[in-house]
């Protein structure tokens, strides 16, 4: 298969220092040929300088419009974008020199089915006094930069600049590198269960992140693109995945098409979002797949189980097609009041 062209599509709302840290790193690709799609979601900081500093080190398209939130905001993006190949990520995410090239040959190899979902690691860029990172890990970053300690008080402070990251970004990743909590912790396991094919994973959609994630432009815009009826943060990702998902994409994830999460607080504004968009998912699609979606990613039944209900389901239907389907119904319903009752 022919090398597609690449575009990288990238919304943004007042995150001016991580969306430098993520151009940055973006100059250093071994991949060359691309075009980065930034929609400014009607940012107030300096984002416009940001972007403006590194129009003449990557071949940039900036759009601003009024704020309009994360799924009209990768919309317009997309819409604007014009590669065969439509790479997702955040404006939070450092990715290392081989990114590009790790989504474009597995896309290569994959075809126009193919979504790649890229491998995902933390990065302790700045520092926050309830950032989301488990203790031992912390000290592993200490240990190498025991400097960092003098600098680590009530007030977020700067550890990662993008003159750093053009320096030496090998250096900086080994040094402030680390795990992506919710990567490690909820994915991890079912890709060391399933491999990187993820071969009998009944739920792929389930691992959906738009923070690292490219598929064919052409079929990204035939599923609809993402449903701006969610609101805030939450399940939007997973949503899109799934009616790709249901359109043929074939999932798989790609170890070289890593990139590292600029970690940071989760507000408690979150769980409000997820919860309201969770209801919203099960609503839209009211079946059960949808449903064990939203209970494994609200743990209420884990992956493993979820995708053995399934894979039962299936392999039960042939002549018990009418009990196999009784079965469906009456769990997706007990599914859905379980999600209700604890939102």
């Amino acid at each position: 298969m022919s090398v597609p062209s690449v575009s990288i599509a990238i919304p943004t709302y007042n995150k001016s220092s991580n969306l430098g840290l993520t151009l940055a790193s973006l100059t250093l690709q071994t991949h060359k040929d691309f075009e980065v799609v930034i929609l400014d979601d009607g940012s107030t900081d300096n984002t416009k300088a940001t972007i403006e500093h590194y129009s003449g080190k990557l071949k940039v398209v900036y759009v601003h419009q009024a704020n309009s939130g994360r799924s009209a905001a990768r919309n317009s993006a997309i819409r604007k974008a014009s590669g065969d190949l439509l790479i997702l990520i955040d404006d939070d995410r450092m990715v290392v020199p081989g990114f590009v090239e790790g989504h474009v040959t597995s896309y290569q190899r994959g075809g126009d089915s193919r979504l790649t979902m890229g491998w995902q690691s933390g990065i302790l860029a700045r520092w926050f006094r309830n950032v989301e990172l488990p203790a031992s890990e912390l000290v592993a970053i200490l240990r190498r930069r025991p400097e960092l300690l003098q600098k680590m008080g009530d007030d977020p402070v700067e550890f990662v600049t993008p003159e750093m990251i053009e320096r030496d970004l090998p250096g900086v990743l080994k040094d402030f590198g680390t795990v992506d909590p919710y990567w490690a912790f909820l994915l991890g396991p079912q890709i060391q269960f399933f491999g990187l094919e993820l071969k009998g994973l009944a739920l792929p959609y389930a691992m959906a992140a738009t923070a690292n994630m490219s598929v064919n432009r052409r079929l990204a815009l035939e599923v609809g693109l993402f449903d701006e009826g969610f609101r805030g943060w939450g399940f939007e990702d997973h949503e899109f995945q799934y009616r790709l998902h249901v359109a043929g994409a074939i999932s798989q994830i790609s170890r070289e098409a890593e990139n590292h999460h600029q970690l940071h607080p989760r507000g408690a504004i979150l769980t409000k979002d997820w919860n309201r968009n969770g209801d919203y998912i099960i609503r839209k699609h009211p079946n059960l797949e949808v449903s064990l979606l939203a209970a494994l990613l609200s743990n209420k039944i884990s992956p493993m189980t979820a995708n053995e209900i399934l894979l039962s389901l299936k392999r039960d239907g042939g002549e018990h097609q009418s009990l196999a389907e009784q079965y469906r119904q009456t769990l997706h319903h007990e599914l859905l009041w379980a999600f209700r009752q604890s939102v």
